[in-house]
């Protein structure tokens, strides 16, 4: 299929794609985007699929559990890089969440080897000590 005719779909921005997904729209533009982009939009929780005026084209239900899903992402984003972790601007909630995890999982195997190494330390120091 040729570039010029590509599916289109129409979505209505939740939240600006500009910064994740390098595209020029403000929350609550309407635009007609290629459909794989479409996707990755709504799939992401930036956009709902809407008819060329704007609206719903499931009677809505899905602008709350966009707007839930993008609250969510935006708070384990926070979270994480409260914790000093990197996010993949095109990370899920989910990726994220294992992000944390996994630095969590690393500190706490770090923790349990400096108590070994202060362990052996003071062990070898306590004799000393009683001379």
């Amino acid at each position: 299929m040729a570039k010029s005719e590509k599916s289109k779909k129409f979505v209505k921005f939740l939240v600006s794609p500009t910064g994740a997904f390098n595209l020029a729209y403000s929350a609550g533009e309407v635009a007609e985007i290629d459909e794989d982009q479409a996707k990755e939009v709504v799939g992401a929780a930036y956009a709902q699929y809407t008819n060329s005026k704007g609206e719903p084209l499931d009677g809505g239900e899905s602008v709350a559990a966009a707007k839930d899903a993008a609250a969510e992402l935006k708070a384990v984003t926070t979270k994480a890089k409260g914790f000093g972790i990197e996010v993949p601007k095109d990370a899920t909630s989910d990726e994220i969440n294992k992000l944390i995890d996994d630095s969590h999982t690393n500190a706490l195997a770090e923790v349990k080897t400096l108590t070994a190494q202060l362990a052996e330390v003071t062990k070898g120091a306590a004799p000393e000590a009683g001379k």
